[in-house]
């Protein structure tokens, strides 16, 4: 009965992660989120539009994101950048992305 019940309780924890993996888009957003939010606070808040309109091609172009059906991974030249679980998308340390990003 035990093993019946650990087998339905991981089927269904891989069942939701299937379920609420996030989209490239999701991944898109929360990295330029990430980098804009720091450029904001680098400029006290003047560069709001500006670096959104600026970052978010530069985001497009270059990264890509690799989707394992239960987790999905972005990366920018072959560095991983976030990763995305459970409808979450947890970006790498933003001064590890705004570097990864200003290099191309």
């Amino acid at each position: 009965m035990k093993k019946l019940l650990s087998v339905v309780l991981l089927l269904a924890v891989l069942g939701v992660m299937w379920i609420t993996c996030p989209s490239e888009r999701n991944h898109k957003k929360a990295v330029c989120e990430a980098i804009c939010g720091n450029i904001d606070d680098l400029t006290f808040g003047l560069a709001g539009d500006v670096s959104e309109s600026v970052v978010k091609p530069v985001i497009n172009m270059t990264m890509s994101v690799d989707d394992y059906y239960l987790v999905s991974i972005g990366r920018i030249n072959d560095k991983t950048i976030s990763v995305g679980v459970f409808g979450h998308v947890f970006t790498m340390s933003h001064d590890y992305v705004r570097k990864k990003v200003l290099k191309l």
